[in-house]
C-alpha cells in the first residue's frame, strides 16, 4: 500500500541537519490536499466530466507516487486511463475505492511522521 523505503529515501536525500523533518511536511501536504482532491474526482464524476476528472486523477497520482503510496498510484492510474477513453462506467467503483484506500494510507502516513 506504501512503500516506506521511498518515505526513507526522501529522508536521506532532502533533509537538512537542523530542519524539521521534510517526510514529516510532505505528509501533512499530501494529508492536507488529499480529500479536496478526492472530492474533486467525485464532482467530476457526478458532472461526468470526464477530462476533468483525467486531470484532477493525474494530480493526485503524481503526488502518490512521489511518496511511495503505490496502491492508491495504481487505482488513479486506471481511473485515468479510463476517464482518458471517457468511459466512467466504471469510475463510481474506483472512486469508492480511492476513498476507503485512502483512510487506510492516512494511517500509516500518519505513523511515519516524526515530529
Amino acid at each position: 500500500m506504501v512503500n516506506l523505503q521511498v518515505l526513507e529515501q526522501l529522508r536521506e536525500e532532502l533533509q537538512l541537519e537542523g530542519e524539521p523533518d521534510v517526510v514529516t511536511e510532505l505528509i501533512d501536504l499530501f494529508l492536507a490536499d488529499t480529500p479536496d482532491l478526492i472530492e474533486s474526482i467525485q464532482l467530476d464524476l457526478d458532472r461526468r466530466e470526464a477530462e476533468e476528472l483525467r486531470q484532477h486523477a493525474h494530480a493526485l497520482k503524481g503526488m502518490c507516487r512521489n511518496l511511495g503510496i503505490v496502491g492508491m498510484a495504481g487505482l488513479l492510474a486506471a481511473l485515468e486511463r479510463h476517464a482518458a477513453l471517457g468511459s466512467l462506467q466504471d469510475a463510481p467503483e474506483m472512486v469508492a475505492q480511492l476513498d476507503a484506500m485512502f483512510d487506510r494510507v492516512r494511517q500509516i502516513l500518519e505513523s511515519q511522521r516524526r515530529v
